[in-house]
């Protein structure tokens, strides 16, 4: 069938020159939408990863939330449980029963809730059962401030899927600062920052009540420093979504906390297994 004595087009020409244009377009569309999705992947890994900094910044800089009017008691002598309250409050760096240790991490690795992490900032005692300055973590009797908490979400259709410390599967972590390298002495030093294992957690632990709980049991269970830590990121709340997976690795180095990110697809074994034991999903 050729063309017309006009000189024109037929109709199946006409329909195919259709059909191969639209589906030429979907092809690049469909290019397109990946290198948008990835690129919305990298932002929203990136995003998440400068907050961490952040945290860890200002820990290390002894930086708190400036949270005027509240009130911190040892509990009327030296090393008894502390407690925190905005009631009759004093004014900053008046509070002189008590101190920062650091900051809980804690997240939501369910892949679909908001918000997808929370931090806590941890006070405890600054008197040990001797009256003086406390040098053990187990003397400090910490706590977690619940008018402190902050909470955020993840952009970009990123989410948590998994958080490990040392290979066991958990939702939070500490980062304290003034903590020796050795749990057998956890002596009060110079201005430094050490990952710190949360007794009791495990992956199913809620924000409140259990959280806040096992941060209070630091002071009767053993605890670990500068655990590996890994943070599994996910594009799109729904699993099977998509193939692109993140790690975040937290780490210490020279009593510093350092952060490295991974990002590749689901396959890829530098992201979903680059350390034994570990494996993002």
């Amino acid at each position: 069938m050729g063309r017309d004595k006009n000189g024109g087009y037929t109709i199946l020409e006409i329909v195919i020159f259709l059909t191969v244009s639209s589906f030429l377009f979907l092809l690049a569309a469909l290019a397109i939408n990946g290198k948008q999705s990835q690129s919305d992947f990298f932002i929203g890994v990136s995003d998440f990863k400068t907050k961490i900094d952040d945290v860890i910044n200002d820990i290390s800089t002894g930086f708190y939330p400036a949270v005027n009017g509240f009130k911190c008691t040892s509990g009327g002598k030296a090393g008894s449980p502390i407690t925190v309250s905005k009631s009759g409050g004093k004014g900053q760096a008046t509070n002189q029963d008590c101190i920062f240790l650091g900051k809980v991490l804690w997240f939501d690795t369910s892949g679909t809730g908001t918000p997808n992490y929370s931090i806590i900032t941890v006070a405890a005692n600054r008197l040990g059962v001797d009256g003086l300055s406390v040098i053990k973590l187990n003397e400090s009797n910490p706590i977690g401030v619940p008018f402190m908490e902050t909470s955020g979400a993840l952009v970009r259709a990123v989410v948590v899927t998994q958080v490990y410390v040392n290979k066991n599967p958990t939702r939070s972590f500490g980062i304290f600062t003034d903590l020796p390298q050795t749990s057998s002495t956890l002596t009060a030093g110079s201005l430094s920052t050490d990952i710190v294992t949360i007794p009791n957690s495990g992956p199913g632990d809620s924000l409140s009540p259990a959280t806040y709980n096992n941060i209070k049991s630091m002071s009767t269970n053993t605890v670990n420093l500068n655990p590996s830590v890994v943070i599994c990121l996910r594009l799109g709340t729904t699993a099977g979504s998509s193939n692109r997976r993140a790690a975040i690795v937290i780490g210490s180095h020279n009593r510093q906390v350092t952060t490295e990110t991974h990002i590749g697809d689901v396959d890829d074994p530098a992201v979903t297994n680059f350390l034994p034991g570990v494996k993002c999903q």
